[in-house]
């Protein structure tokens, strides 16, 4: 692979020739782990601005990431094993979530292009605008690491005294750290504060996982075909579940927040809920819900912005201009001025909220460090203080930006700066008087003073008592400057020199100090900023959606929706948008889902998991009732397309995509199929679609298994878990009239809706009457394999799982059940068991 290299430091860094290209848009060549996004823009990223990555692999195929998020000083450890280094699912996901802007890899010859990163970055790299570098292994060192980690975690962090059996199972991702900030160091010339980053490993801990081909095809943070939508209206350009929520958020954090918790929903059911018991109250609650949007309204957008950059330390250098460091430093204090005044609004807002997480949020707006900080800002600056375009002004704001009597030395320092900057001037007007001409006082930077007349001037009106030398000729004007007024413009740049060092001195020991104390109150500050947001966000989309409710979490529950709607296709199409029902359980883990190709089956997969993410992130869903088992992964297969990266036909990047879902699926999962094995021969994709059900049936997870092989509802007489269930469809004159509603318990009341489909599309006569004859043949081979697959004790085996279920369900009821609730639902158990099963009396 050709590569270009530049230095780092004392390393050789290459450049892979995979690093994007700006002027190359790429569309979607597949689906999930082995697909490309479309490239992404920057409007695009919501994270990954300031994001930094590093991996390293062992030759077991065990990974360690490290991604340092600069926007929210967060450190996010990773060490995990791939299933192949062909296609590295879990790497891929990763750098779809985070998004990094610089991934650094090791420069590892041995691998080649078999490696699990190098396979990464081939699948995603481009795509998603990170730039790739390759570095020598000995950047990579666990030691050096856990000593980082030691240094740069919070005090009252668990990460601070990492206890040694964790840092060992760690010690890829660790060694990815100190990569990581040996860039830093280096090619950014950026440090962070001690104790100013906050680390989380394995990064999923009580959050449910879904892999990219999940995430793609349920199109959770991008539409599919999104650049084909690019001259259509924005509505539709953003239609995916991230561009529905994200209209209602108002700050960059709130966004960021959303996004994370999209791609990784909650699974703790008491987080939840009270995310639930929030916006419930600001649904009912119109006026909180309008002043908490004053409030929002008067943050600024980019408040994490304002507050992280106080855990950088911009390393000094002899050759660092003064004042570009001390406006950098004022602007940013100004930024977090700005910030902690909007504060008391949000305090106000939050003081008649009643649900347990907005009290908390309150009382993290409330604290008095963020006044402290506050307090120390204002008394330390000037309350005019400012930034301009012009810039001279700029520079003497940021030497005025200190109050008066602050500073003794400062004050005299100014005062020098003033009487010189007065001095230019009156010798100016003494020039001014000498000229035959107009003449201007201009400033640059770079120059200082110097004078400014047009270029189409005589030399006679040009005074001959003044030593004018020309510096140049510019468009129509030509610039001279004096010996005095160069000698001026000295004095003047000492004079701003020394107002530039005792301010930052002051600003030191002043502010910035006082920030550094409390850094974790402002990551506190901003955390609560986002996830009040988020609330808000959560309660402008239920509000405006309408007809949304709360759902119900159990752990082992089942998973019901009644009256579902799409939540994307209901934002474009909300009067036509036909709702379905969905019942999947113990009782009834897998559905086998049939209908006509158009009669909705992806679309109704794609709702079951949408609804899903929706629920465990907090947000109500556009149903009429919802009960959901609360989900540790989300698998699913959709789509056919090849992948030109991995040079796999579409059947490879179908097996490798059902090889890891039928690896990591477990029966709190939910896995949703669609038209497994179209992409071989009909025998060979039958066998394989029925050994994949059968193992999810024996998981037990939950299946929504959509297919057009009729052969699969053998499946149904074999296994009472089992049921079928089709898209209705009705023919009439020639046509086929779609309801778009699901059928449970019933199969297709149109035969070989195929052939159909072919006479609607104006096939040729003979063609269609061949097809028939083939048709026959084969369905008397079929209704005999469905026949022998009948079981004549399916009707009792499912009523002993129904139940089972009902069982389960009343005892994780039980401590939330008055004593006659208990009594009636026992009686209605005992009713069923009669007329169901008998026979089970007797035992």
């Amino acid at each position: 692979m050709a590569a270009q290299t530049r230095d780092l430091g004392s390393h050789r860094v290459e450049h892979s020739a995979v690093e994007p290209r700006a002027d190359t848009p790429r569309t979607k060549t597949g689906t999930g782990s082995a697909c490309t996004w479309t490239k992404r823009t920057a409007a695009d990223k919501v994270t990954g601005e300031c994001c930094l990555a590093a991996c390293i692999e062992n030759r077991a195929m065990e990974v360690g990431m490290a991604v340092v998020d600069l926007s929210n000083l967060t450190c996010y450890l990773h060490q995990y094993v791939e299933c192949s280094a062909r296609v590295p699912t879990e790497t891929v996901t990763l750098l779809g979530i985070y998004q990094p802007e610089v991934l650094l890899k090791v420069s590892n010859k041995s691998l080649g292009d078999l490696g699990c990163v190098e396979s990464a970055v081939r699948l995603q790299g481009s795509v998603l605008n990170t730039a790739v570098m390759a570095v020598p292994r000995g950047a990579f060192n666990d030691s050096q690491g856990l000593l980082l980690l030691q240094k740069y975690s919070k005090l009252d962090s668990d990460a601070a005294n990492l206890p040694d059996v964790q840092a060992k199972s760690f010690y890829l991702a660790l060694a990815a750290l100190a990569a990581v900030m040996r860039y830093m160091d280096i090619k950014r010339n950026e440090r962070l504060a001690p104790g100013s980053l906050e680390f989380s490993f394995g990064g999923s801990q009580g959050r449910m996982h879904m892999d990219m081909a999940t995430i793609d095809s349920l199109e959770v943070v991008q539409a599919c075909g999104s650049m084909f939508l690019s001259q259509r209206s924005s509505t539709i350009r953003n239609a995916c579940l991230l561009g529905l929520l994200s209209r209602f958020s108002k700050t960059k954090g709130g966004k960021r927040l959303l996004r994370m918790n999209l791609l990784q929903p909650l699974t703790d059911i008491p987080t939840i809920n009270a995310r639930y018991d929030a916006v419930e109250e600001l649904n009912e609650d119109t006026s909180l819900l309008s002043t908490i949007d004053d409030a929002l309204a008067k943050v600024p957008p980019k408040i994490e912005d304002a507050v992280f950059k106080f855990g950088l330390v911009q390393r000094r250098s002899s050759s660092s201009e003064p004042s570009k460091r001390l406006a950098d430093l004022v602007a940013s204090i100004l930024d977090l001025r700005d910030a902690l005044q909007s504060v008391p609004f949000l305090l106000h807002a939050l003081e008649s909220a009643q649900s347990v997480l907005l009290r908390a949020l309150g009382n993290e707006f409330g604290r008095p460090e963020l006044a402290s900080i506050l307090d120390s800002i204002t008394s330390t600056l000037d309350e005019n203080a400012q930034s301009s375009k012009l810039p001279f002004v700029n520079k003497t704001q940021h030497c005025f930006a200190v109050a008066c009597g602050v500073d003794g030395f400062l004050d005299v320092a100014r005062k020098v700066l003033i009487e010189t900057t007065d001095a230019i001037h009156r010798l100016f007007e003494e020039y001014k008087a000498m000229f035959n001409c107009d003449v201007k006082l201009s400033y640059t930077s770079r120059r200082g003073f110097y004078l400014t007349v047009a270029q189409d001037v005589d030399a006679d009106d040009l005074p001959e008592d003044i030593d004018l030398t020309l510096l140049d000729r510019k468009g129509k004007q030509s610039h001279y400057c004096t010996q005095e007024i160069t000698s001026m413009n000295m004095r003047l740049k000492d004079a701003m020199n020394d107002c530039y060092l005792l301010t930052e001195k002051v600003i030191d020991e002043k502010i910035y100090d006082n920030i550094r104390l409390n850094m974790g109150y402002l990551q506190k500050l901003c955390e609560s900023v986002s996830l009040l947001d988020l609330l808000f966000a959560f309660s402008c989309y239920a509000l405006e959606t309408g007809s949304c409710t709360r759902p119900e979490l159990s752990k082992g529950g089942p998973h019901v929706v009644e009256n579902g709607r799409h939540p994307i296709l209901l934002a474009l199409q909300p009067d036509t948008l036909q709702p379905n029902s969905l019942y999947l359980s113990d009782s009834c883990s897998t559905m086998i889902l049939h209908g006509p190709n158009m009669s909705g089956k992806s679309t109704l997969l794609k709702q079951a998991g949408l609804l899903s993410i929706l629920a465990q992130v907090g947000c109500f869903i556009p149903a009429d009732f919802a009960s959901f088992r609360v989900l540790d992964r989300i698998h699913a297969r959709m789509g056919a397309a090849d992948s030109i990266e991995t040079n796999s036909s579409s059947f490879m990047v179908e097996m490798q995509e059902v090889n890891y879902i039928v690896r990591n699926a477990t029966e709190q999962s939910l896995v949703l199929i669609d038209e497994l094995g179209r992409a071989t021969s009909t025998a060979d994709g039958a066998g394989i679609s029925w050994a994949v059900a059968e193992h999810f049936l024996s998981v037990g997870c939950l299946t929504v298994f959509a297919t057009h092989m009729t052969v699969l509802s053998g499946l149904a007489g074999l296994y009472p878990n089992c049921a079928e269930a089709c898209m209705q469809v009705s023919a009439q004159e020639g046509r086929m009239n779609y309801s778009w509603k699901i059928a449970t318990d019933v199969v297709s009341t149109i035969d070989h809706y195929g052939i159909r489909l072919a006479e609607v599309a104006a096939f040729p006569d003979e063609v269609i009457l061949n097809a028939q004859r083939v048709l026959n043949v084969l369905r008397h081979e079929e209704s005999r394999v469905r026949k022998d697959h009948n079981l004549p004790q399916m009707a009792t085996m499912r009523s002993c799982y129904s139940l089972r279920q009902k069982i389960l369900l009343l005892k994780e009821a039980l401590g939330n059940m008055e004593e006659t609730q208990l009594h009636q639902a026992l009686e209605e158990l005992r009713i069923q068991i009669e007329r169901d099963t008998p026979d089970m009396l007797k035992l």
